[in-house]
């Protein structure tokens, strides 16, 4: 099974006292008019733990679910659960990227009060370079984005030892590195990196495996400016 992650900074440092503090109990509810039905969904962090110097939780938010009964729309409620990590200036939510983004958002205003202070996080482009370069064997997929050829958006290579191939080095002329895919040393991981920081792994890993990894290989090398 898939499972990713997208990391972020915090515009500000906070304690992990500090942390705990603002995120335990907290919980809130909206009402959402649908028809002629009014339901209430609910937001809730729990599980609040240290780990890592830092703070393991839980947020789980509901969300309506059109479904067809007897040829009729209905909605009902469902809820999510997610994970998440903050050590000081970095959050990692466990979750795709849209969906940590709302998360995210949801993060800054319940530590800051305010919209914004939580920030996208992103890699330069070296890091993806080296990445795959240092290793060719290992890597399987390789995508540039802001191609600066006609009609051309995006470009994909596949295969092995692409650093020596023409088209790689093209694709380095044209364009910027976005995403790689490659087999990790030490632990065997088949993992995919994007330069703004979402995580795939396509391996079997626990989420504290690949959160401890995001902490140890990638977090000290995204832009903090």
């Amino acid at each position: 099974m898939v499972l990713a992650c997208k990391l972020f900074r915090l515009d500000e440092p906070m304690r992990t006292d500090v942390l705990i503090e603002k995120l335990k109990g907290w919980k809130e509810s909206t009402e959402k008019e649908v028809g002629d039905k009014i339901f209430t969904l609910r937001q809730e962090i729990s599980n609040l733990e240290r780990w890592m110097e830092g703070v393991w939780g839980s947020l789980s938010y509901d969300f309506l679910v059109p479904i067809i009964k007897k040829n009729e729309l209905h909605y009902e409620i469902s809820t999510r659960t997610t994970g998440f990590f903050i050590r000081r200036d970095v959050l990692i939510v466990l979750d795709k990227k849209r969906r940590a983004n709302r998360i995210a958002d949801l993060m800054s205003r319940i530590l800051f009060l305010s919209p914004g202070k939580i920030l996208k996080a992103s890699l330069p482009d070296e890091f993806l370079r080296k990445l795959h370069e240092e290793d060719p064997e290992a890597t399987s997929v390789v995508f540039f984005d802001q191609v600066d050829l006609p009609s051309v958006n995006k470009l994909s290579l596949y295969g092995s030892a692409l650093s020596s191939s023409p088209v790689y080095q093209e694709g380095l002329k044209h364009g910027r590195l976005y995403y790689v895919v490659f087999r990790e040393r030490k632990h065997g991981f088949v993992l995919g990196i994007t330069r703004d920081c979402v995580i795939t792994a396509f391996s079997k890993i626990s989420d504290r495996d690949l959160v401890e990894y995001v902490l140890d290989e990638i977090s000290p090398f995204i832009a903090r400016s």
